[in-house]
Order: C-alpha cells, then sequence, then structure tokens
C-alpha cells in the first residue's frame, strides 16, 4: 500500500557451496520484485554504481583503463569491469571457477578477462 525503495548491495542470484548453490539477496530482491511489483535498485557488481563509487574514492581524474578489477567471477566481477572500460583480472584459485576450466568457461561465456591468476 505504501511502497518504499529497495535496495540490495548484493544482486547476485547463487553463490557455489560446499553441498550446492545458495540463494543469495539478488534472488530474493527479484521475487519481491515479481511480488509486488516494487523494482530493486541494485548496488553491487555488475552494476555500475559500486564502480562509481570506487572511482569517486579513488579519484575520479583517474583514467577507465589505468582501473583493475581484480575478481573470481565471470559475470560480475570481469563483465562490470569491461562494461565501464577497465581492465579486469580474473582469480581462478578459489570461488565458483576454482575446479573448472578457466579457458572453457571464458570461452562459453564470451567473456575473457585482461588477466588470469591463480591466487591474489
Amino acid at each position: 500500500a505504501r511502497p518504499r525503495p529497495v535496495f540490495c548491495g548484493n544482486p547476485d542470484l547463487v553463490a557455489p557451496r560446499e553441498a550446492g548453490l545458495s540463494l543469495e539477496p539478488g534472488y530474493w530482491a527479484h521475487r519481491l520484485a515479481d511480488a509486488t511489483g516494487q523494482a530493486p535498485l541494485f548496488c553491487g557488481k555488475p552494476f555500475p554504481s559500486i564502480f562509481d563509487l570506487a572511482r569517486l574514492r579513488a579519484g575520479a581524474g583517474i583514467p577507465p583503463n589505468r582501473v583493475l578489477m581484480v575478481g573470481d567471477t565471470l559475470h560480475t566481477d570481469i563483465l562490470g569491469a569491461q562494461a565501464l572500460g577497465y581492465r579486469s583480472a580474473l582469480v581462478t584459485g578459489h570461488g565458483a571457477l576454482k575446479s573448472l576450466s578457466c579457458q572453457s568457461c571464458c570461452r562459453e561465456a564470451g567473456i575473457h578477462p585482461d588477466f588470469v591468476m591463480t591466487s591474489i
């Protein structure tokens, strides 16, 4: 009856766990939107607002191609960085890609980081 803004700081839908995938805040924000028609404002990766905040804190005069986003997921960390013209480094030693072929995943997703490393 009285809609309020909905902010979601973690737009992830699922996350890998030892026993499978867990449902993350983004999943619940979408469910809320489906049930109420109230669209959430996503503030986390890969949405630009979180990257804009980081650049603002670092100094807005830094050219985008001098920013390196280091992360362990293709669809949030790497894709989000590339959408803003940032360079990207994919960490494969933990997270969702730990036991997978990085090359196969990148090829299948069509997302290719500038750098790949096993650990930071």
